[in-house]
C-alpha cells in the first residue's frame, strides 16, 4: 500500500456530503434550541489506516473521525429579542404581534465564525 492510496481515501471521505449530518444537528436541537445553520462547521478528520504506508496488503481500512459544529440559540431568548424590538417600533394602541416568525427564522452569517462564536444576521 502505497501513502497515496491513503490520501485517495481520505479525498473520498473529505469529499462526502455533509447534509445529512447538518440535517441531524438540526433536528435534534429543534426541541430546546433555534439551530442556526449558516453557522455548520466540519471539522479537519482524523484519519488512521489498518496497515502502514509501505506495506503490503491485500486489503486496508481507511477510517475518519470529523467533529461538527452548529450554533443554536433558546428559541425564548430569541423571541424576547425579536419581541422587544418590535414591541419598540410599534404603536401598541394601533397594532398587535399575531406571530414573531421564531420557529421559522432564517439567518445570515455576517462574518465567517469558529465552533464557538458567530455574528449572524
Amino acid at each position: 500500500m502505497q501513502q497515496s492510496d491513503i490520501t485517495n481515501a481520505t479525498n473520498k471521505i473529505a469529499s462526502a456530503n455533509t447534509s445529512t449530518v447538518k440535517q441531524e444537528i438540526e433536528q435534534s436541537w429543534k426541541r430546546s434550541l433555534q439551530p442556526v445553520p449558516v453557522t455548520f462547521l466540519a471539522g479537519t478528520p482524523q484519519v488512521s489506516s489498518s496497515v502502514q504506508a509501505g506495506t503490503a496488503a491485500s486489503n486496508v481500512t481507511v477510517t475518519s473521525e470529523t467533529s461538527y459544529s452548529m450554533l443554536g440559540v433558546n428559541a425564548t431568548d430569541l423571541k424576547t429579542l425579536v419581541d422587544s424590538n418590535v414591541n419598540s417600533r410599534i404603536d401598541k394602541g394601533k397594532q398587535v404581534i399575531l406571530s414573531d416568525g421564531v420557529s421559522s427564522a432564517q439567518f445570515a452569517e455576517a462574518n465567517p465564525g469558529t465552533a464557538t462564536s458567530a455574528t449572524v444576521r
